[in-house]
């Protein structure tokens, strides 16, 4: 689904002469997208970060502390654009998405469209159902679930 995503972490580490250690730290994360024209879901990359560095055999945690360093700057960057999101407010909140969701599949499928089963997800056939209603509506087609859709469902 478009509102999960997987944050993942890459260490790579290279035994080098002299005692010492190579290494590549990467973070990503991976979120699951689909374009307009191709409402299949692909996981895409959509924020990343990464580091190279050379350490001594006696200062292996350095590699630990890059880690802990790129996990920030994400939490950092996560925070910036979504300042609403707190811990423990995760489950709550993932509960009235689903709500949420079910109730425009609901009205989706009452005007007429194919949301798929009215789970709560937002799948490939309830995106396409969206594109339809925005489509007919004469809404900007976005696939999303903007406020001009959302007025015109007679959700707020």
């Amino acid at each position: 689904p478009p509102d999960i995503a997987f944050v993942a972490v890459y260490v790579t580490t290279l035994r080098h002469t002299g005692g010492l250690y190579a290494y590549a730290v990467d973070l990503a994360v991976y979120q699951a997208a689909g374009l307009l024209r191709d409402p299949t879901p692909r996981s895409l990359t959509t924020w990343a970060v990464g580091s190279i560095g050379l350490v001594e055999a006696s200062d292996l945690r350095a590699i630990l502390t890059s880690v802990s360093q790129h996990v920030d700057q994400f939490i950092q960057a996560y925070r910036a654009v979504n300042p609403r999101a707190r811990a423990g407010h995760g489950r709550a909140a993932a509960a009235a998405a689903r709500a949420r969701m079910r109730q425009v599949q609901e009205r989706l499928q009452a005007a007429g469209f194919s949301p798929g089963p009215l789970d709560g997800r937002f799948g490939p056939q309830t995106r396409a159902a969206l594109w339809q209603y925005q489509q007919r509506k004469g809404l900007e087609v976005t696939g999303t679930l903007d406020k001009q859709t959302l007025e015109t469902l007679h959700l707020r």
